[in-house]
């Protein structure tokens, strides 16, 4: 008598990626075909509010292959919230999470695959190379080395979300209901066995990235708020600097009464750079408390982190219900 073979899902978000699409699902499936003897498998789209035809191929694959599933948001949530969506309809004993835009290259997934074989219930992708220039590497190489000084999840500099997690870490995944999620941090929050494979990002072949510089900047500001105190404790030293500033002020006007060389010239000058001192402190104290407060108030409101407009088998059901009716 044969084992039963493991099944493998993988999940994939998608946000007009109509052009890509296809590239895509055939390299992802030539890969996955290549693992037949060791695992089935399912793909599981996650449409994240496309506006382009992303949902139609969807429709079109799905409606002809039953290893194709999809998920539909209603909008567009962010790509957090589609992995999450993905992950929830995910029925295999391991998901790989992974972008529908060839740069995350299915050719690594039989590693991926190896490596949670051998025992670890995460296994994490890192860049051999890092491919933003300009700008937006200086600003990702500064974001990584602060992040690892000042939280306490030590997340790796070349890190992506492309990555394989076991049932038992992707159900742990999924009970975890932040509203602003980093999954990288997440990843290493959890503190399952962790294995490490290295991989080449390939260039983008059709379409442009959506990660623009203010969806990066986004999603760094959710990982620094997510998982570090320091900018509240930032706001903190930053008082305690303008106390020591004001007491200097005043010692220094006091030593003037007593010794005329120490006499300040103008006062008035010391006067307004205090008050600029303490007021830009006071202002940035309260906008870094109130983006922590505003990120309570959005988490107990509890509202779900996204919506689902359609699903590969609400599809079935209507077409079903379609085929049955009477002409």
């Amino acid at each position: 008598m044969t084992a039963k073979k493991a099944k493998l899902s993988v999940v994939c978000p998608a946000l007009n990626e109509e052009e890509g699409l296809p590239l895509f699902h055939r390299e992802l499936c030539r890969v996955l075909d290549t693992l037949a003897d060791v695992c089935d498998y399912e793909v599981i789209y996650s449409n994240d509010g496309s506006t382009d035809g992303t949902l139609a191929v969807l429709r079109r694959w799905a409606s002809v292959d039953p290893r194709v599933r999809y998920v539909s948001l209603s909008r567009n949530f962010g790509h957090q919230a589609a992995i999450l969506a993905g992950m929830e309809h995910a029925r295999g004993d391991a998901m790989v999470l992974m972008d529908s835009d060839l740069q995350h290259p299915p050719a690594v997934i039989p590693e991926l695959v190896r490596s949670w074989q051998a025992g670890n219930d995460v296994v994490v992708t890192l860049r051999n190379e890092w491919r933003p220039h300009g700008l937006r590497r200086l600003t990702s190489r500064w974001f990584a080395g602060l992040l690892r000084r000042i939280t306490p999840t030590q997340s790796r500099q070349n890190m992506s979300d492309f990555c394989l997690l076991s049932r038992r870490a992707a159900d742990e995944m999924i009970r975890l209901r932040e509203t602003h999620r980093w999954l990288r941090g997440l990843l290493q929050w959890m503190g399952f066995a962790t294995g490490e494979v290295t991989y080449t990002p390939a260039p983008r072949q059709v379409g442009r990235s959506k990660f623009t510089m203010a969806r990066l900047f986004g999603l760094s500001f959710d990982a620094l708020l997510s998982f570090s105190r320091a900018p509240l404790q930032l706001s903190f030293m930053l008082g305690v600097v303008c106390l020591l500033c004001g007491a200097g002020v005043i010692g220094r006007s006091l030593l003037g009464l007593l010794i005329p060389e120490w006499h300040i010239a103008s006062a008035t000058v010391w006067t307004l750079a205090s008050i600029h001192l303490v007021g830009g402190s006071i202002l940035c104290s309260l906008g870094l408390l109130g983006e922590y407060v505003g990120r309570i108030f959005e988490q107990v409101k509890g509202r779900p982190i996204y919506l689902i407009q359609e699903t590969d088998e609400t599809m079935r059901a209507a077409l079903g219900e379609r085929q049955r009716r009477p002409a």
